[in-house]
């Protein structure tokens, strides 16, 4: 595989993860205690999301194939 294979591969996972996570806290209901940690763990995916979505399409990209 190549690196750009692996960071698209590695993306789509954040992406359904972050989908999987919002669909578990909006539809099932859970204990109020893993339902916390759940929250702080949805907030790390979410910003690490963010990241990714910075990456593939802001400045980033544009820097790359500038060069």
């Amino acid at each position: 595989m190549s690196n750009d294979t692996n960071k698209q591969v590695l993306a789509g996972l954040l992406m359904a993860c972050t989908v999987a996570i919002f669909a578990l806290l909006t539809f099932v209901d859970v204990p109020t205690g893993v339902r916390d940690t759940l929250l702080i763990g949805f907030t790390l995916v979410l910003a690490k999301f963010g990241t990714m979505v910075d990456y593939f399409f802001g400045s980033s990209e544009g820097s790359k194939e500038k060069t």
